[in-house]
């Protein structure tokens, strides 16, 4: 078989890429909604595990599914903007949501709450999910770009 008809074949019938592709789709929804806030939906995400009881560095990766390198980036940020203070205990850090990051996750809920509504409409009306999962084409559902 040739490296043309092998990557053809991955390429049309990759569920893994399909489901990131999708992924992408909705975080851009996500993202479109909460862009006035000057918030990305992946920092509403670390906010809302920090203000449900994660405050170690280690619970907020475990708890979100993410690499300790990244839980660092995004908390370095989150406290340059004042999101989040992060101080030392023990052997460990400890991090809390600022005021300041306690009312940008209170305003972020409205556009949170209007992009979920979008999201559960499309796929609602079969403009998404499963007909992306299951077509060949390998395309993203072209609405959601």
């Amino acid at each position: 078989m040739t490296t043309s008809k092998i990557s053809d074949e991955i390429a049309s019938g990759c569920y893994a890429a399909r489901a990131r592709g999708l992924a992408r789709s909705v975080t851009r929804v996500y993202e479109d909604h909460l862009r006035p806030l000057g918030l990305k939906s992946s920092q509403q995400t670390v906010l809302t595990a920090i203000a449900q009881g994660a405050h170690r560095p280690v619970e907020i990766g475990e708890t979100l599914h993410m690499e300790k390198s990244t839980v660092a980036r995004a908390l370095r940020l989150m406290e340059s903007n004042g999101w989040v203070t992060v101080d030392p205990v023990g052997a460990g850090r400890h991090v809390v949501l600022s005021t300041a990051g306690e009312e940008l996750l209170a305003a972020s809920l409205k556009p949170w709450r209007a992009a979920t509504r979008e999201i559960a409409e499309r796929l609602r009306d079969g403009d998404g999910l499963l007909p992306y999962l299951a077509d060949e084409s390998n395309n993203t559902p072209t609405d959601w770009k």
